[in-house]
């Protein structure tokens, strides 16, 4: 029996069964990425606690490596979500769908305190160069302020004292 607006009951055949099984080999699969995600950000966590921010662009990099593979598995999930049709599922099959993004959905919650920790730390130290820089620049302000500009003409006392 085909899928058709005329006829939306499909009995439970096997020609969805494989696209469920991809949806949820590919939420794993994101999961396991997204944990790679985690890492890579404690990574950065971790490097701006021990001031060495030459492993910061190393961490983004993976970060965004697997930001690249997770945008491919998203593509191939929204394929797979596309041929299933959660009407056309059982009950069991349902649960297990929304299990799956909901367990996805939890991961990107807790990435998300991550980042805002992360980015909340970087703004700290960014704040505080800022202020750096200012605070020099001011000074070499007050200093250009106070010495001339120029070379001074030389001058002669003439008059005698007395």
């Amino acid at each position: 029996m085909k899928h058709t607006q005329d006829n939306p009951q499909v009995p439970e055949n096997l020609a969805v069964i494989p696209y469920l099984e991809e949806l949820c080999t590919l939420t794993k699969e994101k999961a396991g990425l997204l944990g790679k995600y985690s890492d890579a950000t404690q990574e950065i966590n971790q490097a701006l606690d021990e001031d060495d921010f030459s492993k910061v662009p190393i961490g983004i990099q993976k970060r965004q490596e697997v930001i690249r593979r997770v945008n491919i598995l998203d593509k191939k999930i929204e394929q797979a979500m596309f041929v299933l049709r959660m009407d056309c599922l059982s009950e069991k099959d349902q649960a297990k769908v929304e299990e799956s993004v909901k367990h996805i959905e939890d991961i990107v919650s807790l990435l998300v305190a991550d980042e805002q920790k992360c980015l909340s730390r970087v703004r700290v130290r960014y704040d505080a160069a800022k202020a750096g820089l200012l605070d020099m620049q001011a000074k070499r302000r007050v200093f250009k302020g106070y010495r001339a500009t120029g070379p001074r003409a030389p001058r002669f006392v003439d008059s005698q004292i007395g």
